[in-house]
């Protein structure tokens, strides 16, 4: 049974706040009350999607599969600047993952909608040049 998360609670939430520190709804949205809203909740929201699909996904990715991809997701947001190799070795991990997954069109259509979601999240460190 595949019990283990794809995505631990620490993940989850510095993926969110890469999104969060990336766009500024108060500058994307025209009316500024709304925006504003939109950017006091846009963190909270993020983290509530990521940890739904986390649910839903992990349980459809084998568990020997999930340690590897934590743990190069864990080297892109350590800090260092090595954040490109970082990044680049994320993305092979994960596009393999998808190749390895034994599981309908369907499901693999989900769990792959939700990696390219955790690919666009560290994507967006590339932007700190």
């Amino acid at each position: 049974m595949n019990e283990q998360l794809l995505l631990t609670d620490e993940l989850i939430s510095l993926i969110a706040k890469k999104f969060d520190e990336k766009f500024d709804f108060q500058e994307i949205i025209p009316n500024k009350i709304v925006g504003a809203a939109t950017e006091a909740l846009d963190n909270r929201v993020a983290i509530i999607v990521l940890n739904f699909s986390n649910v839903r996904v992990s349980q459809y990715i084998p568990d020997e599969y999930k340690d590897e991809v934590q743990l190069a997701l864990e080297d892109v947001f350590d800090g260092d600047n090595n954040y490109k190799v970082a990044i680049e070795n994320a993305i092979e991990i994960i596009d393999q993952l998808k190749d390895k997954l034994n599981v309908s069109d369907f499901y693999k259509s989900m769990i792959d909608s939700f990696l390219e979601l955790i690919k666009a999240g560290i994507l967006i460190l590339l932007d700190k040049e």
